[in-house]
């Protein structure tokens, strides 16, 4: 093995699993994502706005967790940034109750 090319590694010392020589790339897929999002959310816009202008839809993207924010933020802001509308974002917050 030469190179090693990771896409969306759930933990970014998975990279150690091989030996030092060797170079692994982490790619993250949210950008490509949030291209590929972008162009459907366009093709469902309707033009029904009174100033001709396309109506984007409204859209959350939501954190499963509060551990993948970061994750989602980022997404959040390609996407904002290519629809040229806001974007909200929300997270899930899980809480464990003891066993009884």
């Amino acid at each position: 093995v030469d190179r090693v090319m990771c896409m969306d590694l759930h933990n970014d010392t998975l990279r150690g699993f091989f030996p030092p020589k060797i170079p692994v790339e982490h790619l993250m897929p949210g950008p490509v994502a949030a291209a590929y999002f972008h162009e459907e959310f366009t093709a469902m816009a309707n033009n029904d706005s009174p100033n001709g202008k396309l109506s984007y839809p409204k859209v959350t993207v939501v954190a499963a967790h509060e551990g993948q924010v970061a994750r989602a933020v980022h997404f959040r802001n390609v996407l904002q940034k290519l629809a040229g509308e806001e974007v909200k974002i929300a997270f899930l917050s899980k809480q464990r109750q003891e066993a009884r």
